[in-house]
């Protein structure tokens, strides 16, 4: 789903030019609260006073005594409230976070459905198309009753005068829909939308089975339902009236007890700290309705809806000219120019960091291998670790040569056997053993594989390794 540029934050900008984009953060939501300026004009006042010498001392004003609160004592009341305040916002992102993923998996189910539609109901009607009205005017009534919820506003005269004039809704549908409480019309807007795919199916006789397009169906209602309930399960007022009081007292308490302070950094140290626990209290407020008006930090469903849109048409709308004549003419042109799949790293490098002047290198510590495969497929590449023989006999001094061709030769002579075995079990009767393997079966199976091993344990005449040759235009080795 596309987030507005202005939602996000640059990863790039320096902490202080991040500290200083005020603007986009609850700073400006804290400073038009007027209960954040009453506690700090109330900490000023009494710092202030206490500055010039009204409340006297503890040896001239004894009351003075019993008026001090103690450091630790405060410091109790601000890490129970830091605690709980801290919890509830993570819990509000938890929540904002299911409610994001709600919308794209319910607009995910959509595409999912659509993608089969039109490729099992589309013949000579366009069953297709009406299901997916059906279902695209469900997800924008379902997005309207969660901003409803959010304390914003539902599906009003005019929005569904907007939709008919669209030709989304017809004019009956809008006065029977219109009928129906939301999960009453979600019911019967995607009833239709089934009964829809089982007339479909039965009228292009396709071998799917209704179950599939019912299924994405079910689960699509399911998403929306689900999204309609958390909106309308808020925060409980006795849980957010817990939280004010936690935050007003701890802030009494420390406003009066810094207040009491001989340092010119008590104020600006209050003032900071009523900044971030108001901050918290209004980031927590905001993230519960994401569906709302005015927030910085609310949705942009109307950027989600018009691309939900967009994706629909591309998918309902677009028409290849090879499937006019089932595809003849494109698989000649694959027959007669094979795409080429065999990408080595600096291919891969130049898709996609075509637009980058940076490329990341190869590792010096590991190699290209062409491995042989199914003789007539594409050959790979495999990414394995470059002999280091200098660290391995510094490893083990006591190794020589001659052991290590020894423990090689016992080592390749066993896989041997086990290769044999394995062709003696798969191959044809009167093929184990024989080079004469036909081209459409593991070529290096036979006694062609046993030349390379000979070789490479040394019992070979020919001390040379044989030579794998790799043709790029057969895509086979030979």
């Amino acid at each position: 789903m596309a987030v507005s540029p202005s939602r996000s934050y640059d990863p790039k900008a320096t902490y202080i030019f991040t500290l200083l984009s005020l603007s986009k953060s609850v700073v400006p939501k804290v400073a038009t609260r007027l209960d954040f300026w009453l506690f700090l004009l109330c900490h000023v006042t009494a710092w202030a006073c206490n500055q010039a010498g009204y409340f006297g001392t503890v040896v001239s004003n004894p009351l003075l005594h019993y008026l001090q609160i103690k450091e630790a004592h405060v410091n109790y009341v601000f890490w129970i409230t830091s605690l709980i305040t801290v919890f509830a916002l993570n819990q509000s992102y938890l929540r904002y976070l299911e409610l994001a993923g709600l919308s794209s998996r319910m607009m995910g189910c959509v595409y999912d459905y659509c993608y089969e539609a039109r490729l099992f109901l589309r013949r000579d009607r366009p069953y297709d198309r009406l299901a997916c009205r059906w279902l695209a005017v469900s997800v924008l009534l379902t997005f309207c009753e969660a901003k409803q919820n959010c304390g914003g506003h539902g599906v009003t005269e005019e929005e569904w005068r907007k939709l008919v004039e669209l030709n989304l809704v017809r004019p009956d549908e809008q006065d029977f829909l219109q009928q129906l409480n939301p999960k009453q019309r979600l019911l019967v807007m995607m009833h239709t939308a089934a009964d829809l795919s089982k007339q479909g199916l039965e009228t292009a006789t396709k071998t799917l089975g209704g179950s599939e397009l019912t299924h994405k169906l079910l689960e699509c209602k399911n998403l929306q339902q689900q999204l309609l309930d958390t909106t309308s399960a808020k925060i409980s007022f006795e849980y957010f009236h817990l939280l004010c009081m936690l935050l007003i007292s701890s802030m009494l308490f420390l406003g009066y007890s810094m207040s009491f302070e001989l340092s010119f950094f008590a104020p600006p140290t209050f003032l900071i700290t009523l900044f971030i626990l108001f901050g918290i209290m209004e980031l927590m407020t905001v993230l519960n309705e994401p569906f709302a008006d005015g927030n910085e930090a609310d949705f942009p469903v109307n950027v989600w809806a018009h691309e939900f849109m967009q994706n629909l048409s591309a998918l309902l709308d677009y028409e290849h000219g090879g499937a006019n004549d089932n595809w003849e003419q494109e698989l000649k042109e694959e027959l007669r120019t094979r795409t080429q799949m065999h990408l080595d790293l600096t291919d891969i490098n130049s898709i996609l960091y075509a637009g980058s002047r940076v490329m990341p290198v190869a590792s010096k510590t590991t190699q290209a291998v062409d491995l042989p495969l199914l003789s007539g497929t594409s050959a790979r590449k495999a990414s394995a670790p470059a002999p280091d023989t200098a660290s391995a006999t510094a490893s083990k001094p006591g190794l020589q040569n001659g052991q290590e061709q020894t423990s090689l030769g016992a080592s390749l002579a066993s896989a041997q056997s086990a290769m044999a075995s394995a062709t003696e079990t798969w191959l044809p009767t009167g093929t184990a053993g024989s080079s004469n393997v036909p081209s459409s079966g593991l070529g290096g199976l036979g006694d062609s594989w046993s030349a390379g091993f000979s070789s490479l344990t040394g019992n070979s005449a020919s001390a040379t390794r044989p030579e794998l040759k790799f043709d790029r235009s057969k895509r086979v080795c030979s």
